[in-house]
């Protein structure tokens, strides 16, 4: 695997470790800068995809 395709894999896996751990603190409605990460957590995961299902 490409240097790139990795770093782009690594940061989808990086995003969703975030939102799991943020999703089983729970507690709390979204707020503040929740909209844009969850906007970049999308993005992230929509760019790794293609180098999964190669």
């Amino acid at each position: 695997m490409a240097d790139d395709a990795f770093l782009q894999l690594a940061e989808a896996y990086n995003y969703m470790e975030l939102l799991q751990r943020g999703l089983a603190d729970g507690g709390r409605a979204l707020a503040g800068n929740d909209e844009k990460f969850l906007n970049d957590v999308r993005k992230s995961i929509d760019a790794a995809e293609p180098l999964l299902t190669r």
